[in-house]
C-alpha cells in the first residue's frame, strides 16, 4: 500500500466516523518520519480522537512534526504550552511556536497571536498588533478572525473606527456560519451604523444565531418582541419565550427579564409561552 493510499483510506475512515482505523493507518507513516502523519497522530492523542487522550504522546509526535516544519503541528504544539496540557504552561514557548506557524501563513496560528497580543498574554498588551494578525487570518477566510477584526473596527481599538468595514468582515463571517458574527451584524442592521438598516434581516440573523445556542441572540429577540414598549406591536408571549431560552444558557439579564415579564402576565399567556419553549427545546435539543 502506498503512502497516498494510506492517507486516502485514513480519510475515508474519518468520514465514516472511525478515527481508530485512521490512527492505525497513520502510525506506520509516523514511525517512518512522515511529518503529516506525525502531526495527525499527535493531534489524535491531544484530543483523544481514536486513541486514549495522552498529552505525553501528543507532545512527542507534535514536537517531531513541528521541528520538521509542519505549520499545523507548530500551531498545535504551541497550544500545548498555551493551555498547559501535559506540560507546565509556558506562554513564551506558545508564542514561539505560534510565530513559526503564523510566518508560514497558517491562519489559526495568526489568530492565536492576535488574541495573545490583544489580551497581553506572554507579552505586553498590543491591540494594534492584534489587529494586524487578525487581519492576516481574516483575509484567509478564518471566521473567528473576521469577527474579531470587526469588533476592533467597531470599537476603534487599535485601528480607526470603521463600522462600514466592520460590516463587510461580519458579512464574511456570517457566510462562514459563525454565530457570534450574526449577532453583531444584526445589531448593525438594527442601528444602521455603517450599513443600511434592515430590521427584518436582523431578526432572521438573530433567529439563526439563537438556533446555534447564542444566548445574546435569544435575549435580543426577546427585546425585539417587546417592540420598545409599543403595546400595539409588542408580543409578550414571544418575548417570554426568548428570554426563557436565553436564560437556559445562563444569560443573566434574560433571567431577570423572564422573571419580571412572567410576573406581569396572565396564567394563560405564561402557559402559552411554556408550551412554545418546550417545543423549541425539543426541536433544537436545547440544554437547560
Amino acid at each position: 500500500m502506498t503512502t497516498d493510499d494510506r492517507y486516502r483510506q485514513a480519510q475515508a475512515a474519518l468520514d465514516a466516523g472511525d478515527p481508530g482505523s485512521a490512527v492505525a493507518l497513520w502510525r506506520p507513516l509516523a514511525d517512518a518520519g512522515e511529518r503529516e502523519a506525525m502531526y495527525r497522530l499527535g493531534r489524535a492523542y491531544m484530543y483523544g480522537d481514536g486513541v486514549n487522550l495522552d498529552y505525553a504522546a501528543a507532545h512527542r509526535w507534535l514536537e517531531a512534526a513541528a521541528e520538521a516544519g509542519h505549520a499545523a503541528a507548530q500551531k498545535e504544539f504551541g497550544k500545548l504550552y498555551d493551555r498547559g496540557w501535559g506540560v507546565e504552561q509556558n506562554l513564551n514557548k506558545a508564542l514561539e511556536w505560534y510565530q513559526k506557524s503564523a510566518e508560514q501563513g497558517y491562519a489559526e496560528a495568526q489568530h492565536n497571536l492576535g488574541a495573545m497580543a490583544y489580551f497581553g498574554l506572554g507579552q505586553p498588551k498590543d491591540v494594534t498588533q492584534a489587529a494586524i494578525w487578525y487581519r492576516r487570518a481574516a483575509k484567509q477566510g478564518l471566521a473567528v478572525s473576521q469577527f474579531s477584526l470587526a469588533a476592533l473596527l467597531l470599537e476603534g481599538d487599535g485601528v480607526d473606527r470603521d463600522p462600514k468595514e466592520a460590516a463587510t468582515w461580519l458579512e464574511k463571517a456570517v457566510t462562514g456560519g459563525y454565530a457570534p458574527a450574526m449577532v453583531n451584524l444584526a445589531d448593525l442592521l438594527l442601528s444602521g451604523d455603517g450599513i443600511a438598516p434592515d430590521p427584518e434581516r436582523a431578526e432572521a440573523l438573530l433567529i439563526r444565531a439563537a438556533a446555534q445556542g447564542q444566548p445574546q441572540a435569544r435575549f435580543r429577540l426577546g427585546v425585539l418582541a417587546l417592540a420598545q414598549g409599543d403595546a400595539a406591536k409588542a408580543d409578550p408571549v414571544a418575548a417570554l419565550v426568548w428570554f426563557t431560552l436565553a436564560a437556559d444558557l445562563g444569560h443573566e439579564e434574560a433571567i431577570k427579564a423572564a422573571k419580571r415579564l412572567s410576573e406581569s402576565m396572565s396564567s394563560d399567556s405564561r402557559e402559552a409561552a411554556r408550551a412554545q419553549v418546550a417545543t423549541y427545546r425539543q426541536t433544537h435539543q436545547t440544554s437547560r
